[in-house]
């Protein structure tokens, strides 16, 4: 239903709002929309999480000991959690933005008043009859 919608061009929804940066190739930190946000984007995710539960490779990466060569999976997600909750403080959340060039994050409404997010966009969307709003820190690759 929420690709429907999107697909159908209803506005502020939170597919639509991440699609609006079209050929161009961007990173996005979020939890438990993941799955919709890499199918009907195309974006890069910092994590590919499904679910509550933490299993090797969700991602589904088709390399061989993939993890020797990129943070394993354990790391993305504390990072994305990290990322979507402000951080311990602005520094080091800066920090992990820039670990993963992320340019936006998508943020549940009760956790948009942390200090990391002021000065930034912050754009209000409905996912699944839910307010989240996504944090723009880049305008993408070009």
């Amino acid at each position: 239903m929420v690709i429907t919608e999107s697909l159908k061009g209803k506005t502020n929804t939170l597919l639509n709002e991440l699609d609006t940066r079209r050929g161009v190739v961007c990173t996005i930190a979020a939890i438990n929309t993941t799955d919709a946000i890499f199918a009907f984007t195309g974006h890069r995710m910092v994590a590919i999480v499904l679910g509550a539960q933490l299993e090797d490779n969700q991602a589904r990466v088709r390399w061989r000991d993939i993890y020797e060569v990129t943070e394993s999976l354990e790391t993305r997600f504390a990072d994305t959690l990290t990322l979507i909750g402000g951080g311990e403080n602005v520094r080091q959340w800066q920090g992990v933005v820039g670990k993963y060039d992320v340019d936006a994050v998508v943020v549940p409404a009760q956790l948009i008043d942390s200090p990391s997010f002021d000065g930034l966009a912050k754009v209000p969307v409905t996912w699944r009859s839910r307010t989240l709003y996504v944090v723009w820190t880049d305008n993408c690759q070009e």
